[in-house]
């Protein structure tokens, strides 16, 4: 069961549409709602609950967000319940499956890394094949004109988006790596890994990499230095990007930058503001206006539509959600949602640094990184693989006594 979970969070394309509120099913919300039941029932008799207090900082988080989200059902709508209801129910899911034999358990997400990874592999550069050398055009590749004049041909893999399709793969990566003990330029499939990467030619690369350097070489500067720098262009250049003078603003710059909002020049270059800016602005304006509670999850569309209607939201932008986590809660869940984010910041800290295994404590060190990282510029508070990696944490810490006992005992053997 966690095998088939853990792999289908690679699946971005929708199983089909619900009828409730044209809702999109992935295949990993119908597998959750097919094993949660039985799961539940073998709860109820055999496994073992984490400890409540490894419980706070994730359950806080959801609790807050329900809380806004209940406060605004009049006006949001009770789907933005549901809505809610798929993390929360794949969080409670792990935990279940992680729980049952957690040494064992261990294998099995191993094993769905690795098949996570050959999939992801295989559709990328498939995708490309079929693209370039077959002439036909898949939902594996992803055509973007206006990316900022670069490459526009981009693997979406198994995700259904360039952006995805990267974090899925470096993470996937990043977990085997650390499981396994080896670090990147040991492993074996550190060349693959990092040519599919290269064919989604998603921003977020400049992370990834980063990341590596942080973690991989800590003791030399001269990493941490160009690691900096790296994470420093990719959001200055999320947030603002230049444009020549003398062939000024093409056509494909139009669904990415603002042409009315130049914001300096230096030398022959004029820096436009992007969408992200622009949508980090209308997301403060949201939450100035309900910033108790936020405007609720359904409701920030239509805000903002509103907010172009009156010319408050430059009306090129086609791409209206918040594409930040951290405004998209303030603006959708308000101080109550955001002071939940906050808790959680803090209690993942404090629980990260409670990891014995200096393996396990970088492997998560080194995810929330990129989660935090990744955040500034997606949406990532209902995404599938940061719930399951709290529900991992937080079992993990739970079954450390066990595991200490157990290496203990193979020890004196």
């Amino acid at each position: 069961m966690l095998y088939m979970i853990l792999v289908s969070m690679c699946i971005g394309y929708p199983i089909f549409e619900s009828r409730i509120g044209g809702r999109a099913v992935a295949l990993t919300d119908l597998l959750v709602l097919l094993y949660l039941p039985v799961l539940i029932y073998r709860t109820v008799f055999r496994a073992t609950i984490p400890a409540l207090k490894f419980w706070f900082g994730s359950a806080i988080l959801l609790f807050t967000f329900l809380v806004a989200i209940l406060v605004r059902v009049p006006q949001d709508g009770f789907l933005s319940v549901l809505g809610w209801c798929r993390p929360a129910l794949l969080f409670v899911t792990i935990i279940i499956l992680l729980t049952a034999d957690y040494a064992q358990q261990l294998k099995v997400i191993e094993a769905a890394f690795y098949t996570i990874l050959a999939l992801m592999i295989l559709a990328c550069f498939g995708g490309l094949f079929c693209y370039f050398i077959l002439d036909i055009p898949t939902a594996l590749v992803m055509i973007r004109p206006y990316y900022l004049g670069f490459w526009p041909i981009q693997s979406a893999g198994l995700d259904g988006h360039p952006n995805g399709a990267a974090q899925i793969i470096f993470l996937s990566f990043w977990c085997l790596m650390w499981l396994q003990g080896r670090p990147s330029n040991q492993h074996k499939l550190t060349p693959l890994v990092w040519l599919s990467l290269l064919t989604t030619f998603s921003k977020s690369l400049l992370i990834y990499l980063s990341v590596l350097f942080y973690f991989t070489k800590p003791q030399k500067k001269g990493f941490w230095l160009v690691a900096t720098f790296l994470i420093g262009t990719y959001l200055f250049l999320s947030h603002s990007y230049p444009v020549q003078d003398t062939k000024g603003l093409q056509q494909e710059h139009e669904l990415y930058l603002i042409p009315d909002a130049p914001l300096f020049k230096v030398g022959s270059y004029t820096f436009y503001q992007t969408t992200y800016s622009a949508n980090k602005i209308a997301s403060w304006s949201a939450f100035r206006s309900k910033p108790v509670f936020g405007v609720g999850p359904r409701n920030y569309l239509p805000y903002v539509e509103q907010l172009q209607r009156d010319g408050l939201y430059p009306s090129v932008c086609r791409f209206l959600n918040p594409h930040c986590t951290y405004t998209s809660i303030l603006a959708r869940f308000g101080m109550v949602g955001f002071g939940g984010l906050i808790f959680f910041i803090v209690s993942t800290y404090y629980m990260i640094r409670s990891v014995h295994d200096p393996r396990l404590r970088t492997l998560f060190a080194g995810f929330y990184l990129v989660m935090a990282l990744d955040a500034v510029t997606s949406d990532l508070e209902y995404h599938r693989l940061f719930w399951f990696v709290n529900a991992w944490l937080m079992v993990h810490l739970s079954a450390q006594p066990l595991l200490a006992h157990d290496h203990e005992q193979q020890a004196a053997q």
